[in-house]
């Protein structure tokens, strides 16, 4: 069997079938998580990340792969957690932007795309670092580059680089001390090449796991992590707008932490920063203080006081006027 070309609803029954095997591999992703971090959590970013595309786009018919692309994209934006989701995130954002309005995916418009994606992947951090899942992208990317100039069937290209992307994961010790002292590669890489093996598993035997997405796409009332350093926390928020520019918003963010992660597109973008402080009043307040001149609302989404939802600009502005947050919340319900 040969396969020429992806249309929309060959990549969505793709991207599914990765996403449903590396949700079957959450806890041993947990198990070797240890950079950045030893939080144990990259396991279950990953899956919550992919799950919300899995139900989010559940009923994408379209045929136009770039359709089909943006839906995902979008999702991942919306699910995105942590390091590795905000990666992946970008990666899918990347991908419908190299896409474009195409109908339809032969190899050399699929090299370029993932091209595309790489390139947005890296974007995501402010300090990048190889033997990462960055690498893995990076190589894979490469791989399927220099075998679709010599093959045109994507079940020999897919093959081909799949055995890259794990020869790449496998160096992942020689390139991260952490990994090498802990004896494991590290644990995004690890998720994206179970992506991987998930879409390849589905092309050759028309077979993908058995999973439940909907309960693991839930949203948390309340998603704060512990790390051991002056940033305690992981606050995470979803900005919205029109003409978001990403390089300038990451710019005025980086006052509030180190390690800044930021996904996302001119309509939507995820932002994930360590830093000293957690909470919707807190988030609200430096929300109005660093993107005032941007056309955008921040949403706090993870805060379980204040609920999925609440637009942080328009806290920040009840905030100057020192309400309580239960009169900030009585507000907010008026509107």
């Amino acid at each position: 069997m040969q396969i020429k070309y992806i249309d929309g609803p060959r990549l969505h029954r793709a991207i599914q079938a990765g996403i449903n095997h590396v949700i079957t591999r959450k806890d041993y992703l947990n198990k070797i998580n240890v950079f950045p971090v030893p939080d144990g959590d990259t396991g279950t970013n990953m899956t919550f990340t992919l799950a919300t595309i899995s139900e989010e786009t559940k009923s994408n018919n379209n045929k136009r792969v770039s359709k089909v692309a943006d839906a995902v994209a979008d999702a991942s934006l919306n699910g995105a957690r942590g390091n590795s989701g905000s990666i992946l995130a970008q990666f899918f954002v990347g991908f419908a932007d190299g896409i474009a309005s195409f109908h339809r995916l032969t190899p050399g418009r699929f090299s370029q795309t993932i091209k595309t994606s790489k390139n947005y992947s890296y974007d995501t951090l402010s300090e990048p670092k190889e033997g990462t899942i960055l690498s893995v992208i990076a190589d894979w990317a490469y791989a399927v580059k220099n075998i679709h100039e010599t093959h045109n069937d994507f079940v020999m290209i897919l093959d081909f680089a799949f055995e890259q992307a794990q020869e790449s994961l496998r160096k992942t010790q020689e390139k991260l001390a952490i990994l090498k002292k802990s004896g494991v590669v590290d644990a995004g890489t690890q998720g994206f090449v179970d992506f991987l093996e998930g879409i390849n598993h589905f092309i050759e035997k028309g077979e993908m796991d058995d999973v439940d997405t909907s309960t693991i796409a839930e949203p948390v009332d309340n998603f704060e992590m512990e790390i051991f350093d002056e940033f305690r926390y992981c606050t995470e928020c979803l900005v919205a707008g029109n003409d978001i520019d990403r390089i300038k918003l990451e710019e005025q963010l980086m006052n509030l932490g180190a390690n800044i992660v930021l996904a996302g597109s001119k309509k939507k973008a995820k932002i994930h920063i360590p830093a000293s402080v957690s909470g919707t009043m807190q988030s609200a307040t430096l929300a109005a203080g660093d993107t005032k001149d941007l056309p955008i609302d921040l949403i706090d989404s993870q805060n379980g006081f204040v609920g999925i939802g609440l637009i942080a600009l328009q806290a920040a502005e009840t905030v100057k006027t020192e309400l309580s947050k239960e009169e900030i919340l009585k507000t907010r319900q008026k509107n």
